[in-house]
């Protein structure tokens, strides 16, 4: 019969006899929680720099866990920024200003506070029915897919650059900033996403709303045509260094990293270039250089995983390495925010459940790989599949030959009964069971804190039943450490 799955977990190997009745306690798997104590010199580095705790472990732990403190110190020297700014996300790419020194002769040019630049709606849906990039020159004028070529941004709302909750446009002085900061480039034009396509979701009519889904999907487009990306990131351009191993290190930091959008908008690019304080650099060469460096192989392949290679498509693979660390903000660009990359059609009203399911099925083969994985709950439907694909750990991809059917899927499994589970004082809605391994041993499996609870409420009546198991690809043995697996609950209804 073909098992209802339900939730992720991680299962760790115990060597306890089974004896009398008891069943014996366990310990927490160490995966759950890594320790970052194999390079606290580095961890405190950041921390005393002011970035979050979990942003330092995970760099700690991954990136920059082979690399010399004193470098790094060096690195973090040349950004200007105060461990304030850095701590409570001070930092902004650009910021309103009340006047700036003319590039013409002496003087300053002025703005008046209520000077905003913003498209024409005319302009916004003739650029929806080419398909065409509504770009900005420095003066504020807009034209679609303008005769030269546009460079198209990449960037953080929050840092600077985003629409206000009016949807009003931007202040004209942050777009001569943002074009003085390009002067040393031929860029004339921009794509914006702020100023061509209708903004902040609370503040938009109907009509804004479908035009910014049609918008959505000349997305990959609009960056794919464009001459160049330009990545914008406030810590970057607070870099006194043009060299690309240095940014390399401190991208690493910034909040570019850190969200769904910039993923779509980098793996779409041809010709990329970061701005920092001092120029901009070429981000192939922060690959190359990274690459070079002692200690930064690992941040290096993050860096590689993000280029786009030629004409080859987008893998749901693809997106869950180079999403680990990236967050979505509104829940519902968990899917929107992948579309372009992906390539179905998005469609106003759509929901997040909506969203990953077209994703899903636009790539059947690739999404019943992502079976065994950690961290997000379950989607609606598939049910076996995850809810998101950014922030996902421990992805285990050797799952035989599934197939995908109406049910669920269909394949070889291996099952080892429930005998009791219970939630852990640690995490609300963590779960830990114990189950039979070979009549002898146990394991003990731990569910995602992140998984639902009726999903676990679920899970715990089927153990009630005597019809819940830990399901894995391949057979445990008593030299397993951790395994991904799934806990599911055992179809016992009567076939007619």
């Amino acid at each position: 019969m073909s098992p209802n799955l339900q939730s992720p977990l991680t299962a760790r190997k115990g060597y306890d006899e089974l004896g009398d009745a008891k069943l014996p306690r366990f310990q927490k798997s160490k995966l759950i929680e890594p320790d970052a104590s194999h390079h606290p010199e580095v961890l405190k580095c950041l921390l005393q720099a002011g970035f979050e705790y979990s942003v330092a472990r995970q760099l700690t732990e991954h990136e920059l866990r082979f690399w010399n403190v004193q470098e790094l110190n060096q690195t973090l020297g040349l950004v200007d920024a105060t461990v304030d700014d850095i701590r409570f996300r001070r930092l902004k790419s650009f910021e309103v200003v009340p006047s700036l020194p003319s590039r013409i002769g002496h003087g300053r040019v002025h703005f008046n506070s209520s000077d905003f630049v913003k498209p024409r709606w005319k302009q916004i849906q003739e650029s929806a029915d080419t398909l065409g990039a509504l770009c900005v020159n420095k003066d504020g004028d807009f034209r679609i897919v303008p005769p030269g070529g546009y460079a198209a941004l990449s960037h953080v709302w929050a840092e600077g650059l985003g629409s206000d909750e009016t949807n009003g446009g931007l202040h004209r002085s942050l777009v001569v900033q943002l074009f003085d900061k390009l002067a040393h480039t031929d860029i004339e034009w921009l794509w914006i996403d702020s100023l061509a396509i209708p903004g902040t979701g609370h503040q938009l009519d109907h009509a804004e709303a479908e035009m910014k889904s049609r918008l959505i999907n000349a997305m990959a487009n609009i960056y794919r045509q464009a001459k160049q990306v330009v990545i914008v990131d406030a810590l970057a351009l607070r870099l006194w260094s043009n060299d690309p191993a240095n940014l390399g290190v401190v991208l690493g930091f910034g909040r570019w990293l850190t969200r769904v959008w910039t993923y779509q908008e980098i793996k779409l690019a041809g010709d990329v270039i970061v701005l920092t304080r001092e120029g901009s650099v070429w981000f192939t060469d922060v690959f190359i250089c990274l690459k070079a460096r002692d200690g930064l192989f690992t941040l290096a392949q993050a860096f590689l995983h993000l280029q786009r290679h030629g004409n080859i498509p987008v893998r749901v693979a693809d997106i869950v390495v180079g999403c680990t660390k990236r967050e979505a903000g509104d829940i519902i660009n968990n899917a929107r925010a992948l579309f372009p990359v992906i390539r179905p059609e998005w469609e106003h009203g759509l929901s997040l459940d909506d969203g990953l399911r077209k994703i899903y099925e636009a790539r059947r083969h690739e999404s019943v790989k992502m079976v065994l994985y950690h961290d997000p709950p379950r989607a609606t439907y598939p049910a076996w599949a995850p809810a998101w694909l950014n922030q996902m750990r421990n992805v285990d991809r050797e799952v035989g030959n599934q197939r995908w059917e109406t049910r669920g899927l269909v394949g070889l499994w291996r099952t080892y009964k429930v005998h009791c589970c219970s939630e852990t004082a640690e995490r609300e809605y963590e779960l830990t069971v114990q189950a039979e391994l070979y009549c002898k041993s146990l394991i003990s499996a731990y569910a995602s804190a992140e998984e639902n609870k009726d999903g676990i409420s679920l899970f715990k009546k089927a153990v009630k039943r005597g019809t819940a198991y830990v399901v894995t690809n391949k057979f445990l043995t008593s030299l397993d450490q951790t395994r991904i697996g799934l806990l599911v609950d055992k179809d016992v209804r009567t076939k007619k």
